[in-house]
């Protein structure tokens, strides 16, 4: 492998560690902010993304072909 291409290869390696280093304090602050909202809102709130405990996945049927 030729010197550049080592370089090439560092250099891409410590933009993405650093991208990820930012990514996860990103995450860090805003696992926080929900945690201290959680206790906020009303105990009957329910975000609406989240399935209702009575779920339950149901076998889907395979394609007819």
């Amino acid at each position: 492998m030729a010197k550049s291409e080592k370089a090439d290869l560092i250099g891409e390696y410590v933009q993405l560690r650093d991208r990820l280093s930012d990514l996860y304090r990103e995450v860090t602050v805003v696992d926080q902010r929900l945690v201290e909202l959680e206790y906020l809102l009303p105990e009957k709130y329910v975000y609406p993304g989240d399935l209702p405990e009575s779920w339950t996945r149901r076998r889907r049927k395979p394609l007819q072909r």
